[in-house]
């Protein structure tokens, strides 16, 4: 039975299925965890693990860790001196890391003025929907009416939209960045501070894939690369 799984039917084992919210959020499962096995699926996990996840890259992205980590030392220091201040640890080891992955894959932290990140509270609601029990996927012939008596339906459109003008903004701030420094960008200078959109976009740019990634291939690469940190993180 191992061996008719693993070799002979392997192709037919190796799709996850493709669940209702991960459809709804990660524009129709093209991303890198539920896209289907494909030359689209061996690209982007190449470039993921090349560019996200190898030593070298990791390494080049050790000051974003000391500055965060600096940082919450700092945040931890100033309350102890406030003896009438409660302090949160969950929620800063959880801002920290949100920090860490949001600088590492898009280049900056989307914190206001009053503390509260942006992307803290999107990545959040994501993860939620998208490990959230969904009738549909179980019952199909009837699920989809239970999901929008429910609201669930609409919470999967109304995160989407939110996700959608999110990166679409992180991204474009990126090829208005490109665009002042004349287009070059170099994404095998390790010295140079660059982020994964980055190196995305110079890819898309460039004739080094043998599959063109279409923006929205690129906004659903960037999002779950964005989750699979923030998963790491908040489980180490």
């Amino acid at each position: 039975m191992a061996e008719q799984v693993m070799k002979t039917h392997d192709l037919v084992f190796s799709n996850r299925p493709q669940t209702t919210a991960a459809k709804s959020l990660l524009y129709g499962c093209q991303d890198v965890g539920f896209a289907p096995y494909g030359e689209y699926w061996r690209q982007a996990r190449k470039i993921c693990a090349l560019e996200l996840f190898s030593v070298k890259r990791v390494e080049s992205f050790q000051y974003v860790r000391d500055e965060e980590i600096d940082a919450l030392i700092n945040k931890i220091r100033k309350s102890c001196g406030s003896s009438d201040q409660s302090l949160d640890l969950g929620h800063l080891f959880f801002q920290t890391s949100n920090n860490i992955v949001s600088r590492c894959v898009m280049g900056e932290k989307f914190e206001d003025a009053d503390g509260k990140n942006r992307f803290e509270e999107i990545s959040r609601k994501a993860m939620v929907l998208i490990t959230a029990f969904c009738v549909e996927d179980f019952f199909p012939s009837f699920g989809r009416i239970v999901d929008v008596i429910r609201g669930f339906d609409w919470e999967l459109k109304n995160c989407f939209k939110i996700l959608d003008e999110f990166f679409s903004k992180v991204v474009e701030e990126h090829k208005e960045k490109i665009k002042r420094s004349g287009g070059d960008i170099n994404i095998d200078d390790y010295e140079s501070k660059k982020d994964f959109v980055d190196i995305m976009l110079q890819l898309q740019q460039g004739d080094n894939l043998d599959y063109h990634f279409s923006l929205d291939n690129l906004k659903a690469i960037v999002l779950v690369s964005s989750l699979f940190l923030l998963f790491i993180y908040h489980t180490t």
